[in-house]
């Protein structure tokens, strides 16, 4: 799939897997402020009080920046499961290219009030490791539309997470529109990881390799650590060696002379 127009939408899904690589850290605390509910319509929307310079997604060879989360009953269904009401949204962005990503996960219904419920009815709220959010060993779907704010955007699909909240007065969700091309699931979870970055360790090289549309592609990563660097210089330079010093025996000792 390209990319769609509309959100929320109804899909079915395959047994295809996808090489969709998909890391994560959002180590760093951070304040986040109610902002009304954002640009998606009847929803409520915390987000960061201050810039956030931090890399904290990487999806498809693209890093992104936590900038916000949604509560939301405008919600995916997969395989028409409609066992919960709410839908979480992590916003992430990257600034200089001005793309988004948004990770979305189901939130199930409680008769008591949770963290969720403390996060988007306070004025000001400190999410601490909002790595527990994101559900361990379990592959997710993705796909790309225009539907949210216009521009195409990463969506990062759980069927299933520990999230639950109390029922919270927002905008029930319109019919989504049915998605006739099915979604795939990722061949693996996503990995949280100890820094986002274009290279995993100061001793290892990366080489991304990608072609421009990177929807539906391979990725195809090449690593060079640091020893087979010293190797194949030291294999390639003793030849060099070997010659010029036979061409100095040649040129600056004549037949005769005693070394």
């Amino acid at each position: 799939m390209s990319f769609i127009t509309t959100y929320p939408n109804d899909f079915k899904t395959d047994s295809i897997n996808i090489d969709s690589v998909l890391l994560y850290n959002f180590n760093i605390s951070m304040d986040t402020t109610i902002s009304g509910e954002g640009i998606i319509p009847g929803s409520k929307y915390s987000m960061v009080s201050v810039y956030n310079p931090s890399s904290n997604v990487k999806f498809n060879n693209i890093i992104y920046s936590f900038k916000g989360v949604y509560i939301t009953k405008k919600k995916d269904i997969i395989d028409e499961d409609s066992t919960y009401n709410h839908v979480f949204l992590i916003e992430c962005v990257n600034y200089n290219l001005d793309k988004y990503l948004y990770i979305s996960l189901p939130v199930y219904p409680s008769n008591t009030d949770t963290e969720l419920n403390t996060l988007f009815t306070s004025s000001t709220y400190i999410l601490k490791d909002l790595n527990l959010f994101i559900p361990i060993d379990t592959n997710f779907y993705s796909y790309k539309t225009t539907g949210i704010n216009d521009k195409v955007t990463d969506v990062i699909l759980f069927k299933t997470s520990n999230l639950k909240i109390k029922d919270m007065a927002l905008t029930d969700s319109p019919t989504p529109s049915v998605i006739s091309v099915p979604l795939t699931i990722s061949k693996e979870p996503p990995t949280k990881v100890s820094m986002i970055s274009n290279t995993y360790g100061e001793n290892d090289i990366y080489i991304d390799c990608q072609p421009v549309d990177e929807s539906q592609q391979d990725t195809v990563i090449k690593m060079i650590t640091s020893y087979e660097q010293i190797y194949n210089f030291v294999e390639t330079i003793i030849p060099f060696l070997v010659i010029f010093g036979l061409l100095y025996i040649i040129l600056y000792y004549k037949p005769g002379t005693k070394l």
